[in-house]
């Protein structure tokens, strides 16, 4: 506790512990909202968290704001400011002692680097961090490392690796029953197997599973990431309509975000089936 803090009066101390609880319920709200088919309106949560962490002018509050809008600012597909705030977060808290928050920052400066730069050593880099932070006693949020080491393994052509992440992400997702992010270890199952010209039907059935547990929970950015590699897959298929229609279905829900990475990939596969689809009318 700070010095500030411990000279308040007892009313300002029950305002502190409220303030608190108000930035990690924006915090949490923003990886809610990006869930849900929201990005502008999740980064404005992230945004209020991290004000309202800083006008309590309490370190861990601020700690804990970057860790958490550092995912989403990754969600998003924003490396640059994904970095930023890991950067920022490692140096706080080994200032300030926050080994479990140096972890967490470790572990997105990882990825961060790794998306920028997917070499064989940046990406061991990234495991070993995951490793370390795993290493404190805790596999909070480790589904979510594991799948995002998997994503960047693939990039790199390093199949093992990926294989390797994957699989160690759904173990964790069956025993910790943290689901946040099993949409995507799913998905990303499925486009390991079409990277390797592996079974086309297990792909499509992961695509699948992916998009019923998105649809489950009513996560429409997840619901797209997994429409998206099915309308690759029937795309390559031949089933160019049948890719257009998914697409162009989800891909109308949203209202907001179009500037974010997921939803330009989206418009501009939408638009290769469009015109894929008038070629074969010709």
């Amino acid at each position: 506790m700070s010095d500030a803090r411990r000279q308040r009066p007892l009313e300002n101390m029950a305002q502190y512990y409220c303030g608190a609880q108000g930035v990690a319920c924006r915090c949490y709200l923003a990886l809610a909202e990006w869930a849900l088919g929201y990005p502008d309106k999740a980064l404005r949560y992230a945004q209020d968290g991290l004000a309202l962490a800083r006008r309590l002018d309490d370190p861990f509050s601020v700690a804990f704001s970057l860790v958490v809008t550092s995912f989403l600012d990754q969600s998003r597909g924003d490396q640059e400011a994904t970095s930023e705030k890991a950067n920022k977060v490692v140096s706080l808290a080994e200032e300030k002692g926050y080994s479990y928050w140096v972890g967490f920052g470790k572990v997105m400066q990882g990825w961060g680097k790794a998306d920028d730069n997917p070499t064989d050593a940046v990406i061991q880099g990234f495991r070993d961090r995951i490793e370390q932070h795993r290493a404190l006693g805790t596999d909070l949020f480790a589904p979510y490392f594991l799948t995002l080491l998997g994503d960047v393994a693939l990039k790199a052509n390093q199949v093992d690796e990926c294989i390797t992440a994957l699989n160690e992400a759904e173990t964790l997702l069956d025993r910790t029953g943290e689901q946040w992010w099993e949409s995507e270890t799913h998905r990303l199952q499925g486009v390991l197997l079409v990277a390797q010209d592996g079974d086309s039907a297990e792909a499509e059935r992961r695509f699948e599973k992916a998009l019923a547990v998105a649809q489950l929970r009513d996560a429409k950015s997840f619901e797209l990431r997994a429409t998206v590699s099915l309308s690759h897959l029937w795309q390559q298929q031949g089933k160019v309509e049948e890719a257009r229609n998914i697409l162009s279905k989800i891909y109308s829900w949203f209202t907001e975000g179009f500037d974010t990475a997921d939803l330009k990939e989206a418009k501009n596969l939408l638009e290769d089936l469009s015109s894929s689809a008038d070629v074969i009318v010709r």
